[in-house]
C-alpha cells in the first residue's frame, strides 16, 4: 500500500458552528468544499470537516478518525483483507468516483483508507451545489 497523505476527520454535530469555530476561533482557512463537509489547512496538514451521520453505519464511530489517502484502494482493501485487521466496511465506490473503505486501529479508531477518482471522470452534481 503507497500511502500519500493524510487527514484528521472530525465529525461535528452542527457543522456550521464547527465551520465558525474552526475558521474564526482558529483561524485555519478552507481549502476544498467536499460532499458533507470542508476541507481546512491546519499548517502542512489537513481537517475534513464533516457533519455526523450516526444513523448511516453504525459500524463507524463518526466523532473522529483519520484518513490515509492511497493510490489504489482495490490494491489495499486486498493487502489489508489478508491480515487480522478488524474491516469496518467494504470497499465502495461514492457518487464521485473515490474508492474506499474503514478499518479500526487496535483502540477501535476508524481509518480510512482512500483513493480519489481518476482526473478524467466528469464532474458529478454535487460538485455544482452551494454548501
Amino acid at each position: 500500500m503507497n500511502i500519500r497523505s493524510a487527514r484528521f476527520v472530525v465529525y461535528a454535530t452542527d457543522i456550521a458552528r464547527s465551520l465558525q469555530f474552526y475558521t474564526d476561533v482558529l483561524g485555519l482557512q478552507v481549502v476544498d468544499r467536499i460532499v458533507g463537509g470542508t476541507v481546512l489547512a491546519a499548517g502542512p496538514s489537513e481537517i475534513e470537516l464533516l457533519q455526523e451521520r450516526r444513523d448511516e453505519d453504525a459500524t463507524v464511530d463518526r466523532r473522529t478518525g483519520l484518513v490515509l489517502f492511497v493510490d489504489d484502494a482495490d490494491v489495499a482493501y486486498s493487502e489489508v483483507s489478508e491480515t487480522d485487521v478488524v474491516l469496518l466496511t467494504e470497499l465502495t465506490t461514492g457518487a464521485d468516483g473515490t474508492r474506499s473503505f474503514y478499518i479500526a486501529d487496535p483502540d477501535g479508531l476508524p481509518i480510512g483508507i482512500v483513493a480519489e477518482p481518476p482526473a478524467t471522470l466528469p464532474p458529478a452534481d454535487w460538485l455544482f451545489e452551494e454548501q
